[in-house]
């Protein structure tokens, strides 16, 4: 856990020193970081604001939930399992809800009683992207602006 908690440290300081070379307009967007673990959360976050991102976070679904109420954001990523309204609950809400608001399901894995996985049941909710826990923070980055592309091509429109 310690030398994963290091590795991850060294890529944030690499990738902190990439994002110096070339932040563009995707950056400076509102992203809604809704995770339960702490560490998890503090790591994504810093890792998000050194991209160029500006990012709130929630613990929970319930919490996700009044934060959208009262504020704008261009991209949730959210944890699926999590207490209080886990986040396949949070997708169809925001789906529901906010159906222009992008979502990002991650996981560790796992599925309903060896049916489908909770990632493509993400997907099947809403969800636009899912990434697999533990985060590459390349393949974070490149899914969060394939997203956020797609929405200002369909803006051009």
């Amino acid at each position: 856990m310690l030398q994963t908690c290091f590795q991850i440290l060294y890529v944030l300081l690499i990738r902190h020193i990439e994002n110096q070379l070339f932040k563009d307009s995707i950056m400076e967007k509102n992203i809604l970081l809704i995770e339960d673990d702490l560490i998890t959360q503090t790591l994504l976050k810093d890792m998000l604001e050194d991209y160029g991102f500006f990012v709130f976070t929630a613990s929970d679904g319930n919490e996700g939930t009044k934060m959208m109420e009262h504020n704008h954001f261009d991209l949730v990523l959210t944890d699926i399992i999590m207490p209080e309204k886990e986040g396949l609950q949070l997708i169809r809400e925001t789906k529901w809800r906010w159906p222009h608001l992008k979502v990002i399901a991650m996981s560790t894995g796992g599925s309903f009683s060896g049916g489908p996985d909770y990632l493509q049941t993400a997907k099947d909710f809403g969800a636009v992207a899912s990434i697999v826990k533990p985060i590459d923070s390349d393949n974070l980055l490149k899914t969060i602006r394939s997203v956020l592309d797609s929405e200002i091509q369909q803006e051009a429109y």
